[in-house]
């Protein structure tokens, strides 16, 4: 079983991905989990993003303390987007689209999440402290390794 694992990602190693080949074989690229909690969390992105959007960021948040109202605009539509890509990525039935639409959401969250990460460091006092900043550092954390290991089997 191993024995084909490894040969099956030395295969694709070698070779250029392509729909038929991910979408047919028992490629070892993990599908994005279509899991209850993880398409709430990102709704919940969503629903914030869209209201701060319409609203402006409340006036205690890190977005109101570190950025404008311009940058705030930026961030929601660039989460809006990627969560979206994200929920979408785990529930299509392609391996391949899946692959590459999550490769991009984890790519713009990294993104985001370094940016919110920042602005909560510097920002709020005693961040190490706040659920935000934790938040923003572990999502930071966790789609920037994401991001990484799907980037790692282009090539």
């Amino acid at each position: 079983m191993i024995r084909n694992r490894r040969r099956l990602i030395a295969i694709h190693r070698r070779h250029k991905l392509d729909r038929a080949k991910v979408d047919s074989l028992p490629w070892p690229h993990p599908r994005p989990a279509a899991d209850e909690r993880l398409v709430c969390l990102h709704l919940a992105f969503v629903w914030t993003s869209t209201i701060q959007i319409i609203n402006g960021p409340p006036p205690s948040s890190v977005q109101n303390v570190s950025f404008g109202y311009a940058a705030t605009v930026a961030f929601s539509a660039l989460l809006i987007l990627c969560s979206l890509m994200v929920i979408y990525a785990g529930l299509c039935k392609s391996q391949y689209d899946s692959f590459g639409i999550e490769m991009a959401g984890c790519v713009g969250f990294t993104g985001v999440f370094a940016i919110y990460a920042a602005g909560a460091i510097f920002g709020l006092p005693e961040w190490y402290a706040t659920n935000v900043g934790a938040l923003a550092i572990m999502l930071f954390l966790g789609n920037g390794l994401r991001a990484w290991k799907l980037i790692r089997r282009l090539w």
